[in-house]
């Protein structure tokens, strides 16, 4: 996606996360890792972020795109690993909503089509996207906060 096209779903389809938006959670199996999102090593730019957090392409792994996956229990994190952040966003972190499937067909189509892996495959756009009813993608790391679960 081109900087018209990603501004075309930041300005048409991007709303920001309500006041009572909950925590989500990221699960790992590596304490380092978990240490790294705790003390927001390269939080500082969106693209620090990006080249720290969001390297993995669509596909693999990656079914959602680059990231931090969360999912909306902490339960569902420790899943993947008993090291568990939690993330709380301030309520105005933007928020695209992806598991809409009226709005994401939007989306795509104003952006010249391709299905919603364009919108999932694109490391820019600096939102947080809900990808299912329970998985979220992190791509900002403004407006989040992020700590140890208790």
């Amino acid at each position: 996606m081109d900087e018209n096209q990603i501004n075309i779903v930041r300005n048409g389809f991007c709303t920001v996360v309500g006041a009572d938006f909950g925590t989500l959670y990221h699960g790992t199996d590596s304490l380092e890792f978990a240490v790294q999102m705790v003390q927001r090593f390269s939080f500082h730019s969106a693209q620090a972020f990006r080249a720290t957090y969001c390297r993995k392409s669509l596909g693999g792994t990656a079914v959602y795109g680059p990231g931090i996956y969360l999912a909306d229990t902490r339960k569902e994190a420790s899943s993947y690993g008993p090291h568990i952040v939690e993330f709380t966003f301030k309520k105005d972190t933007d928020y695209l909503d992806l598991s809409n499937s009226s709005l994401s067909s939007k989306a795509v189509k104003a952006v010249g089509g391709g299905g919603k892996q364009v919108l999932l495959a694109e490391p820019a756009l600096d939102m947080l996207l809900r990808v299912t009813q329970n998985y979220y993608v992190l791509r900002t790391p403004y407006h989040v906060s992020t700590g140890f679960a208790a």
